[in-house]
């Protein structure tokens, strides 16, 4: 088809046919060959190959000594020759172009965040050269596009200024025709050190300092982040490392075109009942049948930068559902170059499926095409056409979304419904899958952190206000999985500036709502994290000033952040902060300020008890919303980033950035186990810290699920956090490198759409919950089974079963228990025993147990008869097909064993998975499966690359 369309054209165009139906064939096998191939009206040449990096050595000196440093110092050799690398490939950062050219090792390694971090005080240049044709200087519009450039630069483009920048999260362009020649054009990108960069802005703050100015000192971070508009945790969090990066950190394009450039599509989405027609007789009803979905879509336009009008004709469809339509449609551009194409759409409901999260039914996706072209088509040669046609496509997902906020008996309710059902969200909190920007949007990486989400049932993941606005491809892929995004706007536990700092923000703003608001997975907005909450409890030293940092506030979060986004999504809710009172206006100061943004009553909550025993569920209170809690443990990691001369001890000491160090965990493992937790090798304190955690995060969580069935009081659990940047203790299910910790593993079970929970609440009281997440069911046959294990056996030695309807959508209260008068009654002593449940669809007998849960009467330290379980394993299976190697392995004991943790050591498999792990085991034997990757086949794994421990060891 290709080499006829080639045919044609070339035979048209040497002809110059002039006839109206050859233009309107010509016409259309031009537009065939575009969609069928790919090919954009507006030329895009990718800039991304063959940059250098260089050192600017003359601001290098004094840059450096003008910059405070936390507890090191680095000596400076002036005459050390200026660093300069060549062809590197952008997107790329100055600590991925240093380690690449073999010149530093990995930030990630060792002590590197310190020892390379001299060169975040340095000024860089990224430089290339390109070709420019006469023909592409012949274009209407010549456009040099940054998609993302961090942070702080002079753009050079043939020795004349073409701009400055200060905002990663904007995408930067240029009108360039005048700038460029033809032949080589050379460009530079001058980056100016963040850190000095930040300190020289703070300096003009003379009457206050916008707070807080620098970190905690266990951060061992830089100060200021917050006058720049920079991913706030790149110079350090309490769970990541400084890494105060510059470079070119998206695409860098030339765009070439005659016409309109299509740059986003946003669009409304309601329900659209036509009126009935009637004769006046007798009344007509509008049949189901009869309703349509309205579109209301935004084309967001751009043609250089200036004033014009363009005629053309508009094409437009949503791919095989409703057919093509076309208009004729004249577009006036503003001083800018911009504008908006308006676009109605209705489709019938019985023609399209709807879009539903995780676990609730498909997440079916539907292509809208937009197509424009210019009038002038017609009359120009054939090579000018396709600058005169432009394109775009979005996903649209058919659903409705809303963020229930009624009035209650105490407060308002908080909860989403999707497609007109309540839903409970279940997830967690997502940072930058890598802390460098340019790494962040590894496809790799993201589908493999959300395939974990998904596979763990999760609904929700909040992308949390100190990272990156996420890339495309982590949009699409929430859009596929089903994952919704509570979407935070990139501020985060600070006060902030305004004056023109405001101004920044605005196009911040404008450039990313319009880029994301399509996706059916985005939820809802919120326009920071945590810095209402700090601003009322005075986190940062703000009480002096008040009034003022009160002020600031609103004209950012209220007046310019709200009022942009309105601008482009009039239907999604955009929340003031998080955590925050949500809808509630009363109990606000006279700022508008909320007197208890932590109130358990409204909104959402971030929630992190210190000195309390997290093990018991009464620690722990229901709320409408838990957006962020979570507790402490330490990865597994460790052997991958220490160097030779330094204990994993050491280097995790260094790592720990939280303010109280490791007090927390080792409080929390010390509460309930009987050990000197600091004594322990690093291997058992990363097995019980995980432990701990698991066993914290479990409880909190299903005391929210649970909370669900109390007049919908609690209706969404997202713990803090997901993934990692590096190997360091944090708050992460899942570690840096891939694997999974004990809760990530848990999680799977915890999330399940049908579950069981099982707590010793106030005074003793066992709850038995069942909870399910199934819509359009009604009441379901179900059973329970208790078993009554003793610590010294495997035996059963009672039994006792309970059969009940199970609600919907709901939460199922199925019994409450005295725990201790029925150990009494039976003469059970609570340290002795202990209980296993099980959840069955129908009778115990009808199938295999689609849920367990257990409970522990007596506290871990007091525990008796516990026993060695005399656990062996060995490998039924070990075999490696087109590269993933599958084992089967079967554990055997004779006793119970208590949170059975394998973990797999072998120098050349960095990343496993295994089918369950911190398990509890009553079986004589059972089968567990372990996966990875294994390049070619090569490595072979023989049972003793496996460690295995249990809880036993550590309480007989």
């Amino acid at each position: 088809m290709r080499r006829i369309f080639n045919s044609i054209k070339r035979s048209l165009v040497e002809q110059q046919i002039q006839s109206n139906t050859m233009r309107v064939i010509l016409l259309l096998l031009i537009s065939f060959s575009m969609l069928r191939h790919g090919t954009e009206a507006t030329k895009i040449v990718s800039l991304n190959d063959n940059w250098i990096l260089e050192q600017e050595i003359e601001a290098y000196v004094p840059n450096f000594r003008s910059v405070k440093k936390f507890n090191w110092e680095r000596e400076i050799d002036s005459d050390n020759e200026a660093i300069k690398i060549e062809n590197i490939t952008i997107p790329s950062g100055i600590f991925t172009d240093l380690e690449n050219a073999g010149i530093t090792e990995s930030i990630l390694y060792g002590f590197n965040d310190r020892e390379l971090r001299h060169y975040s005080y340095m000024n860089w240049i990224y430089s290339k050269s390109f070709i420019v044709t006469a023909d592409d200087l012949n274009h209407e519009f010549v456009i040099l596009t940054f998609h993302g450039l961090d942070t702080i630069t002079k753009i050079i483009l043939n020795d004349q200024l073409l701009g400055n920048t200060d905002n990663m999260f904007r995408r930067f362009k240029f009108g360039v025709k005048s700038f460029l020649i033809e032949g080589e054009n050379k460009l530079a990108i001058h980056f100016e050190s963040p850190v000095v960069a930040a300190k020289n802005i703070d300096e003009t703050h003379i009457n206050r300092t916008i707070t807080p100015a620098c970190p905690p000192d266990t951060y061992k971070g830089e100060c200021h982040i917050n006058l720049l508009r920079k991913m706030q945790a790149s110079f350090a969090w309490d769970w990541g490392l400084a890494a105060p990066s510059m470079g070119i950190w998206k695409n860098v394009e030339l765009e070439l075109y005659d016409s309109l450039h299509f740059r986003d599509i946003t669009y409304e989405l309601n329900t659209f009942i036509p009126q009935p027609q009637s004769d006046g007789s007798s009344e007509i009803q509008v049949e189901e049948t009869d309703q349509f979905w309205e579109l209301d879509f935004i084309v967001h336009v751009e043609a250089g930068e200036a004033n014009m009008t363009f005629e053309g004709v508009l094409i437009y469809e949503l791919i095989n559902i409703n057919g093509t339509h076309s208009m004729n449609f004249n577009v006036h551009t503003d001083q800018y170059g911009k504008a908006e194409i308006p676009i109605n759409m209705k489709v019938n409901k019985n023609s399209v499926n709807l879009w539903w999260p995780n676990g609730y039914g498909d997440q079916q996706l539907y292509t809208f095409r937009a197509r424009w072209e210019d009038l002038r088509v017609n009359g120009v040669n054939f090579y000018s056409r396709i600058f005169l046609v432009t394109e775009k496509e979005i996903n649209v997902g058919f659903r409705t979304i809303e963020l229930v906020q009624d009035l209650m008996e105490n407060g308002l309710s908080f909860y989403f419904k999707v497609n007109g059902i309540p839903i409970f969200m279940k997830g967690s909190n997502w940072i930058p899958s890598h802390i460098l920007p340019e790494k962040s949007a590894n496809e790799d990486k993201i589908k493999e952190l959300l395939q974990a989400a998904r596979d763990a049932h999760m609904n929700m993941l909040r992308v949390w206000g100190g990272g990156v606005y996420e890339s495309d491809y982590f949009y699409n892929l929430a859009d596929k999985y089903g994952i919704l995004i509570w979407q935070d706007m990139m501020f985060a536990c600070a006060m902030y500036p305004t004056g023109d700092f405001l101004e920044s923000v605005k196009y911040e703003i404008r450039d990313q709502i319009k880029r994301i608001q399509h996706h059916p997975s985005i939820a809802l907005f919120a326009t920071n994290n945590e810095n209402e909450v700090a601003l009322r409890q005075n986190w940062y030293d703000t009480k002096q000033f008040y009034k003022e940092f009160a002020e600031d506030y609103n004209v950012l979060y209220r007046t310019t952040i709200i009022g942009e986004i309105r601008k482009y999504d009039k239907k999604r809710t955009t929340l003031l902060s998080s955590p925050s009172n949500g809808n509630w206006n009363k109990d606000r100061d006279d700022y508008g300020i909320s007197m208890d943004p932590q109130s358990a009553h409204f909104g959402d909550i971030h929630f992190y008890p210190m000195n309390t025993n997290s093990w018991n569920p009464t620690t722990f209170h229901t709320a409408r919303f838990a957006s962020e809690y979570g507790f402490q443990s330490y990865p597994q990691g460790w052997k991958e980033v220490t160097p030779e001369n330094v204990t994993v001890m050491n280097l995790l000491n260094y790592r720990q950035h939280h303010p109280l160090n490791s007090t927390l965990i080792t409080y929390l493992v010390q509460e309930n186990i009987n050990v000197n937790f600091e004594s322990l090798n690093w291997e058992d304190q990363v097995y019980l810290s995980q432990l701990s955690q698991a066993i914290a995060l479990k409880t909190e969580t299903e005391v929210y699920r649970a909370g669900r069935g109390e007049f919908m009081y609690t209706m969404g659990a997202l713990y803090w956090q997901l993934n990692d940047v590096w190997v360091a203790p944090s708050w992460s299910s899942i570690e840096y490198n891939g694997n999974f910790k004990i809760i990530q593993y848990w999680m799977e079970s915890v999330f399940r759409p049908i579950t069981l929970i099982t707590q010793v609440r106030l005074l003793n009281k066992l709850t038995i919950y069942a909870v399910s997440d199934e819509i359009k069911v009604g009441p379901k046959p179900m059973s329970i089974k208790m078993n009554v294990y003793k610590w010294s056996g495997i035996e059963v030695i009672d039994t006792q079963s309970w059969t009940f309807e199970m609600k919907g959508n709901d939460v199922t209260l199925v019994d409450t228990i005295d725990l201790y008068k029925y150990m009494n009654d039976k003469g059970y002593d609570v340290y002795e025993y202990f209980m296993m449940f099980y959840l069955y669809e129908g009778s115990q007998n009808s199938s295999n147990a689609i849920a367990a849960n257990f409970v522990f009467p007596g506290n871990y330290q007091y525990l008796k008869s516990m026993k060695d379980p005399n656990l062996t394993y060995e490998f039924t299976t070990n075999k490696c097909e087109n590269e993933q190697h599958r084992i089967s392995m079967t554990i055997n004991i004779d006793s119970p064993a208590l949170f059975v943790f394998i973990v797999l050591e072998h120098p050349e498999i960095k990343q496993y998975k295994l089918s369950k792990n911190g398990f509890i085991q009553v079986e004589p034997f059972i089968t567990v499966q372990l996966t990875f990757s294994n390049p070619g086949c090569r490595s072979s794994i023989k049972a003793d690359s496996l460690k295995i421990k249990t809880l036993n060891k550590f309480l007989m």
